[in-house]
């Protein structure tokens, strides 16, 4: 089983992203989608990334997790455990916006990256792992190689803000 401290695999470090990580990550998560000037594009400046790095943080039971190449982020996502009263106290996650750079797509990263959250769910004792993904072919086609299922349940979203 994987550390989640972190893991390597030839020049791949995956690992839990730290407060320095910060100016990386706003220059990776840009890649998330493939629609110029989408809400999931857009991020804030260093200072008011930074103060939500820590409110992260401080929660305990939610990781960024980050894939490193060479001093380059290369793949991130965020898991969160969420606390459970059914399924006998077992705690279930969740995994939003992974990305993995776009010059390192179809190389293994981003199973890398989703192997090792599966590893820290489990660790958590979590008795699933969930995400929701658009209906982009390849993506559908990585959720599905990496071992999850879809079909199985039907995600419902309600959004605040315009995408």
């Amino acid at each position: 089983m994987n550390s989640p401290i972190g893991m390597t695999d030839s020049d791949i470090l995956t690992r839990l992203a730290v407060r320095e990580d910060v100016a990386r990550l706003l220059s990776l998560l840009p890649q998330i989608s493939s629609r110029s000037g989408s809400l999931p594009t857009k991020t804030l400046g260093i200072k008011e990334s930074t103060i939500i790095f820590d409110k992260i943080s401080a929660l305990k039971n939610v990781h960024i997790v980050v894939a490193e190449s060479a001093d380059e982020l290369v793949a991130a996502l965020t898991i969160a455990v969420i606390p459970n009263l059914t399924y006998e106290g077992r705690p279930w996650a969740i995994i939003e916006n992974v990305v993995v750079a776009r010059s390192q797509r179809r190389k293994g990263v981003g199973k890398r990256i989703m192997e090792f959250a599966f590893d820290l769910a489990a660790e958590n004792g979590c008795y699933k792992v969930q995400l929701l993904s658009g209906p982009n072919d390849d993506h559908v086609g990585f959720y599905r190689r990496v071992g999850l299922t879809d079909g199985t349940s039907r995600g419902f979203k309600k959004y605040f803000v315009e995408r």
